[in-house]
């Protein structure tokens, strides 16, 4: 009997050893209201004072919660939505504004409104001036967003790309600038793995003289990247850009070695005066847009030989089970 039982347990140890194959998925995701299902119209695109556009639960909100401005939600084929089990939430979107101005901690003041562009683009590389921008809030002097009296919506202002620059009040105003402007991005790491390093952003609308630091949180670590720009990315075509986490020229981190799970990442808009005092500061110094990102996902594939000898060893098990109780 014990025979026996060596030889199931050593079937099931063979079985432990034989993970199978890694499978690769490569995900897309293009950031603008076609691509996302939001519409056929850019999403939050109106004047200073205007309302926010209306909400699309599960897809893209602006939270009611002091403090936090627009939230997307995005799933794994790229179509906004909170998720299913065929096609789970993949990441959530949101953003920040007022970054360099410490007014107001806590308001209405630094929260991010998305502002998505309308486009029919097949790709994360299709088009110049297409993607997603961060807005703020028109708030009031303490900092609280202002609703519109006929829509009840909060009204938003501010450029629709994602702003860098410097204010130097450092109190609470309306009106600009809207500068150090955040879009942060976090993924559903438990459910959809991405490597982290096979992460590419693609950036539109982006001078030679933009600035931007990267915030990447994987299973392995944190890092902290400032004062990027045109040297530490590739360009594939006219005012497009891409930041590779596997190759980011001119920095040697740890990252582009990282093929641990991304958590998540952030980029920041910022003054080039913030790193160069030579520099003077610009109160509205970089406008850009987030086009969207790829990544791969790895998936284990058990081997045909394990799915067989994981059967035969549950077979075994049970046929040992049997000769127990008969020899009771």
């Amino acid at each position: 009997m014990k025979r026996g039982l060596v030889v199931v347990l050593s079937s099931l140890a063979i079985l432990g050893l034989s993970v199978g194959t890694v499978h690769a998925d490569t995900v897309g995701i293009i950031l603008n209201t076609n691509a996302l299902g939001i519409g056929t119209t850019d999403y939050n695109a109106g004047g200073d004072g205007t309302a926010a556009s209306a909400d699309q639960p599960g897809k893209i909100i602006t939270s009611t919660t002091a403090g936090q401005g627009s939230i997307l939600t995005i799933q794994k084929s790229g179509i906004a939505g909170s998720g299913t089990v065929a096609d789970p939430l993949l990441v959530t979107v949101t953003g920040a504004s007022h970054l360099d101005n410490s007014a107001g901690p806590g308001t209405d003041f630094h929260a991010g409104i998305i502002y998505l562009t309308n486009s029919n683009g097949s790709s994360p590389y299709n088009a110049i001036g297409d993607g997603l921008g961060i807005r703020t809030f028109t708030v009031d002097s303490t900092g609280k967003r202002i609703i519109d009296s006929t829509t009840k919506r909060p009204e938003i202002e501010g450029s629709k790309e994602i702003s860098g620059g410097t204010d130097t009040s450092n109190t609470i105003q309306d009106g600009p600038p809207h500068v150090d402007e955040r879009a942060d991005f976090n993924f559903n790491s438990g459910v959809v793995p991405l490597q982290a390093n096979s992460v590419k952003v693609v950036l539109t609308t982006f001078a030679t003289t933009d600035k931007f630091n990267l915030h990447v949180v994987t299973a392995n670590g944190t890092y902290d990247f400032t004062n990027l720009g045109t040297g530490n990315m590739t360009n594939p075509t006219d005012s497009v850009w891409v930041i590779d986490f596997g190759n980011i020229p001119g920095l040697v981190s740890g990252l582009e070695t990282d093929t641990s799970v991304i958590q998540s990442f952030s980029v920041t808009a910022i003054d080039p005066a913030d790193y160069n005092t030579s520099i003077k500061a610009q109160s509205t110094a970089e406008h850009f847009l987030i086009n969207g990102f790829t990544a791969s996902t790895t998936t284990v594939v058990p081997e045909p030989a394990s799915l067989l000898l994981f059967g035969s060893g549950l077979a075994a098990l049970g046929a040992y089970a049997r000769k127990r109780r008969r020899a009771a």
